[in-house]
Formats: structure tokens, sequence, C-alpha cells
């Protein structure tokens, strides 16, 4: 009798797409799979480290949970610090910039997905950019006293005072339910209200 395990149930199916911790480039061999680094970026950045075989070996656990998409970021600040505290400074910075730049990449296709902007101004508004929605701007200025609210013709968007943001809230999500946004605090999804 032959069991059948289905392929997302498969043990290697969590390693069929592992890139490595330095550069981001596709594992495709067995051993960088395994060690979540790339055959250059080994020679780059782990042979010369003087390690003992144990501490090459948590090293190894380390980077290849550090090559997983899916690592959270408190979770690489624990992963680059045990790192260095093994000796294996060059690929934790390495990896550190790593991450670095697909933090930026990751902002910066957040933002673009946006639909909803919020940005806090200097003088203590906040400016509020949105597609025109004739009856999203009626209920904005029922909710929302003249003097927490103003226009910026130049720029197209609403900037609201900071103690209004409760009403612009109100408003966004009665207009704008499951819009994506993007604001000071990074992105949002607006929820129904």
């Amino acid at each position: 009798m032959t069991t059948t395990i289905s392929y997302l149930d498969a043990p290697a199916t969590a390693l069929l797409d592992v890139r490595c911790a330095c550069c981001g480039k596709a594992l495709l061999d067995a051993v960088s799979v395994e060690v979540g680094i790339g055959p250059i970026c080994r020679l780059n950045y782990l042979d010369d480290v003087d390690a003992s075989d144990v501490d090459r070996k948590v090293a190894n656990v380390l980077i290849h949970e550090a090559a997983l998409v899916a690592t959270t970021a408190s979770r690489q600040v624990e992963i680059g610090a045990a790192l260095v505290a093994l000796g294996f400074v060059k690929v934790a910075a390495r990896i550190e910039v790593r991450w670095t730049k697909r933090a930026e990449k990751e902002l910066a296709a957040a933002q673009k997905s946006a639909t909803i902007r919020i940005e806090a101004l200097e003088d203590g508004f906040l400016s509020v950019e949105t597609p025109y929605v004739p009856e999203f701007v009626n209920d904005l200025k029922a909710e929302i006293n003249s003097a927490d609210r103003r226009w910026n013709k130049a720029d197209k968007r609403w900037e609201i005072t900071r103690d209004a943001a409760r009403g612009l809230w109100t408003v966004l999500r009665a207009h704008f339910a499951g819009s994506k946004g993007f604001g000071p605090k990074g992105a949002f999804e607006i929820t129904a209200a």
C-alpha cells in the first residue's frame, strides 16, 4: 500500500523557493538550499571565518532561516545578532544590506499600490489624498468643522487637523472600505464602518 502526500504537505515544498540570504538569487543546488547561501556568497562571506563545526552548523541554520522570505523584522534582528556573536560578522552585515533593500522595495510597492495617502505636515495638519468621490467630499465637509479642514488646490488634497482625525477616519471608512492606504505609520487597509 502506497501513502501519498499532497504537494503542499511535502517537506521539500518549503525548500523550493529559497533565495540566497546575501544576494537574493534563487538557490538551485541542495547544499546551497540547506545552508541558505549560494556558492559565490559562501566564498565571499563564510569561508574565511574561523569557527568550530558546531558554530558553523548553528550559523548555517540561522542563515537558512534568513534566506526565507517570511522572516519577520524582529527575527531578522535576532538572527543578525546571533551571527555576529558566532563570529560571522561579514555575512551578518551582508544579510542586513539585503533585508534593507527588500524592505525598501516592499515599502515602495505599498506606497505605489495605495489608493489613499495620508501624510503628516509640519503645521500639525494631515494631508489626505483620495480618489475624487463627490459624496466623500460632502460627507467630509459635514463631519469636519471648517476650522479643522482646508482644501489645497495646488496639490489637490484635503488637509485636516490632527484633532479631526477621528472624523476623517469615519468618512474614509464610509466611502473607501477595503481600500489600501499609506500613511505616516506605513501601509494600511480601511475597514468597513
